[in-house]
């Protein structure tokens, strides 16, 4: 076998089975995220490939442009529904906005945090909203998310059982590259930790993540049913319970179960 023919078999081998249905590149670094590059970089883009200069890319079957799946469509790149599903942003939370705050003590405190977003974002302070089932905190964590994305910047929505569930069901490789990506956002959204949550799990995985962002000033908000008090004496990891207290400001969500009767 010749050395060009056993290169072009190694990388059919290593080409990700996935990068036809992939947005945002984790899967594999020889694939470009398109809907991540400038209005110049993409013009430029297209215009290589106009001149044939672009050997690879999956092309949108609608348009014939480069594009991973309709989600990513480049006819799409600016649309705010889908830099919603860029953040992960869970489809019931979409029409949560800023308006409907109210009155409250709680409420008052998060308008606060998004009038001086951009100083919280640049010195990594972020919230630790907690409460009642029902009482709102996943649409207030949406309500700020959206208004960081409004002001350009990169947002993550993260599930505690669905990011355990994914990370577990990653390769190493595949693992890393998304701890990488995590830790370059600009905030992420911790949905769901609680205090009777796998402990050995998040020393691993979890508490990685959030010792990371902390040591590097990157902001976090953290929803939870269980107080502050009970984090602190639960089996979790508390080097990384005792970062999130120290980076986050403690904003209780109290109120009626709004899925009750729903």
């Amino acid at each position: 076998m010749t050395q060009l023919q056993s290169t072009g078999k190694q990388k059919q081998q290593n080409t990700c089975p996935k990068a036809h249905v992939c947005i945002n590149g984790r899967y594999n670094e020889e694939y470009t995220d398109f809907n991540s590059l400038s209005d110049d970089e993409y013009a430029n883009y297209l215009q290589q490939l106009k001149e044939g200069r672009v050997q690879n890319g999956v092309p949108c079957e609608r348009w014939g442009l480069p594009a991973y799946s309709l989600n990513s469509c480049p006819k799409k790149r600016n649309n705010w529904q889908y830099k919603l599903r860029q953040a992960d942003i869970p489809a019931r939370y979409e029409f949560a906005n800023r308006g409907i705050t109210q009155d409250s003590k709680s409420w008052l405190a998060l308008n606060q945090y998004m009038d001086t977003l951009e100083e919280n974002m640049d010195s990594g302070q972020g919230l630790l909203m907690f409460g009642s089932f029902g009482t709102g905190k996943t649409t207030a964590a949406v309500v700020v998310a959206q208004e960081a994305i409004s002001k350009g910047y990169s947002v993550k929505f993260l599930g505690v059982d669905y990011l355990t569930a994914e990370l577990r069901g990653m390769q190493y490789e595949q693992a890393a590259i998304f701890r990488n990506e995590l830790a370059e956002k600009d905030l992420i959204i911790l949905d769901g930790l609680e205090a009777d949550a796998d402990g050995k799990w998040l020393l691993e995985e979890v508490g990685a993540i959030i010792a990371r962002r902390y040591d590097n000033r990157k902001a976090i908000i953290v929803t939870t049913n269980s107080t502050p008090e009970q984090l602190k004496s639960s089996s979790l990891p508390q080097r990384y319970i005792v970062r999130i207290l120290h980076a986050c400001k403690v904003i209780p969500i109290v109120g009626k179960n709004w899925r009750e009767g729903a």
